[in-house]
């Protein structure tokens, strides 16, 4: 395996982790929310209420409403929480910054930060996965030697 191949293999095994209930820190694993975070969820048409925000991405957290938890997210971005969601999309690393509303404060490092930042940042994917790794299978897998074999990193996860 290739240094660049690590984080999707990661990524792949911590869900796959996810789905059989094995991970420590529990999360429940629903199709819907692994679907958008492969996908997006499809493209929408609309045009953003916020000047701050591209359409595509506005389509994306109009999409995320879909999903439990998120069902107020498109007003609480264009609304009731505007300016800390700008200002939260605005920071150079979101994704190492507090959830800008109080609803979202739970999301922090679960995979519901990551289907936000897929959303609303989806440049900031590569830095908040690493993340999420580390916090279920410990930092060793993010920063683990390449020397190491991809038969002893799988089972050292179980």
């Amino acid at each position: 395996m290739f240094e660049r191949h690590k984080l999707v293999f990661l990524t792949q095994m911590t869900i796959r982790l996810m789905q059989k209930n094995k991970l420590e820190k529990k999360e429940d694993y629903e199709l819907k929310k692994i679907l958008f975070f492969l996908t997006g969820g499809g493209s929408g048409m609309e045009k953003s209420p916020v000047d701050w925000l591209d359409d595509k991405a506005w389509n994306l957290v109009v999409k995320l409403s879909d999903i439990q938890g998120f069902e107020k997210l498109p007003d609480d971005v264009s609304k009731n929480f505007m300016p800390k969601f700008r200002e939260w999309y605005n920071e150079i690393a979101p994704e190492k910054e507090k959830m800008p509303a109080a609803d979202y404060k739970s999301f922090e490092n679960k995979f519901e930060h990551i289907l936000l930042i897929r959303a609303m940042r989806p440049d900031r994917l590569t830095s908040i996965l690493p993340i999420w790794i580390a916090s279920h299978l410990g930092p060793g897998f993010i920063d683990c030697d390449q020397g190491l074999l991809v038969q002893q990193i799988i089972e050292d996860s179980f």
